[in-house]
């Protein structure tokens, strides 16, 4: 399992056909921002696993969101991740993205 953050964002990351990577966030779904998956990686990636965790402590600490991925095919694509608000036309959220390239395993 291949591990990323918001920290690695804009780092290629290889794969191969079957492999899988995660990916965490920081989300804080109290302030109304949630990511949404974007970019052109749906023929290539499917999401397995979508899962919010809220901050434990005080009310409105922030917590994470974390998707599984799995590569279903060769090619290349920008996963991205956008923060933002359902009730604005704009985004005005953070925007974090991740070129890949899934290649045939061997």
């Amino acid at each position: 399992m291949i591990e990323v953050n918001e920290a690695g964002a804009g780092r290629p990351v290889t794969m191969t056909v079957g492999q899988r990577i995660r990916v965490t966030l920081a989300e804080n779904r109290t302030t109304g921002y949630r990511w949404q998956v974007g970019g052109d990686c749906a023929g290539i990636l499917a999401v397995e696993e979508d899962q919010a965790t809220p901050g434990s402590g005080q009310p409105g600490a922030g917590g994470t969101r974390m998707w599984v991925f799995a590569a279903k095919a060769e090619g290349k694509c920008e996963l991205r991740f956008e923060s933002a608000r359902a009730w604005e036309e704009t985004a005005t959220g953070r925007m974090v993205s991740f070129p890949v390239a899934v290649v045939k395993g061997g």
